[in-house]
């Protein structure tokens, strides 16, 4: 059976109960039944001793049972409104030796007695970083491939939705990608949202036929909607940029298509494909859960 993974990995959730933060990783389409389960297996909680809430009032509930609404085991984690990167609250009875979910920073590490300068927390900061040199040199796009998948969501989805699909074709030593054709994988897609549906049988042919010629997957193409923005990507897009990266490899590359409406310089309307990469530290941070989904309705 396939699974739906949005951009090629599972749903991770963050699970708080009392004693602690948790992770567990589900199927993007599993219902709150198979999010239990796991929880069950792999945290060796009971079934029938388990609360689930979206609720941070749970913990601290006299009834927890009238906090219900992860009560329904068979809604899917999306219908309920339940997404990747989000937290849970979960209650128990009993105490747990909960496992830290980050790594300890050097300051609750060091020496007793040991006097920290200001320069020893300044050099021991996390920083968010700009990379200098881009991991890939050049990308080229075949004309044919190109312009077949932006006249089907030109005519036939007047960029109204987003549609994707994935970037086959070669690498060599100096990083230059060669995009030779795109597999666009059974979908969903909205004006600003996009899920492909992944370990399909499908895909796993044109895997295996592109390697028969030769070549692989490079990276992946999406267009925008016409919706207005003033930013490349929201908070979800470069999660599945990340998160696609990290599965490819460092030659993965993104290109988004943009139509640019009629205009006097441009009498009948322009399309622009571009591209783009993440950093490997957003890659890193993305894998550790920083990067939160964007809040429904905002960008």
């Amino acid at each position: 059976s396939s699974n739906i993974l949005e951009a090629g990995l599972g749903m991770l959730l963050r699970l708080r109960s009392r004693d602690g933060l948790e992770r567990v990783e589900v199927d993007d389409n599993a219902t709150v039944a198979v999010l239990k389960q796991v929880i069950n297996q792999k945290l060796n909680i009971p079934l029938h001793d388990m609360h689930l809430s979206k609720n941070p009032n749970l913990l601290t509930s006299k009834a927890p049972q009238d906090i219900a609404d992860l009560d329904n085991g068979s809604k899917g984690l999306k219908a309920v409104g339940v997404n990747h990167g989000d937290m849970l609250y979960m209650l128990y009875s009993g105490e747990r030796q909960v496992q830290p979910a980050f790594k300890r920073s050097w300051l609750d590490v060091r020496p007793l007695g040991h006097a920290t300068t200001a320069a020893e927390i300044a050099a021991k900061q996390p920083r968010i970083s700009r990379q200098e040199e881009a991991m890939v040199a050049s990308l080229s796009f075949d004309r044919d491939a190109a312009n077949h998948f932006q006249s089907y969501v030109q005519s036939a989805l007047a960029f109204s939705i987003k549609r994707g699909g994935f970037i086959y074709g070669t690498v060599d030593e100096s990083m230059n990608v060669k995009a030779e054709f795109v597999y666009e994988p059974p979908q969903d897609g909205t004006s600003m949202h996009l899920t492909l549906h992944r370990d399909t049988e499908e895909e796993k042919q044109v895997d295996f036929l592109a390697g028969l010629l030769g070549m692989k997957k490079v990276g992946w193409v999406y267009n925008q909607s016409t919706e207005e923005r003033d930013f490349i990507m929201h908070a979800d897009e470069v999660k599945q940029v990340a998160m696609l990266q990290d599965e490819i490899g460092d030659y993965c590359t993104t290109v988004i298509v943009s139509w640019e409406p009629a205009s006097e310089e441009v009498p009948s309307g322009q399309v622009h494909f571009e591209a783009f990469q993440c950093s490997k530290q957003c890659v890193q941070l993305t894998k550790e859960g920083w990067l939160q989904s964007t809040p429904e309705g905002e960008k």
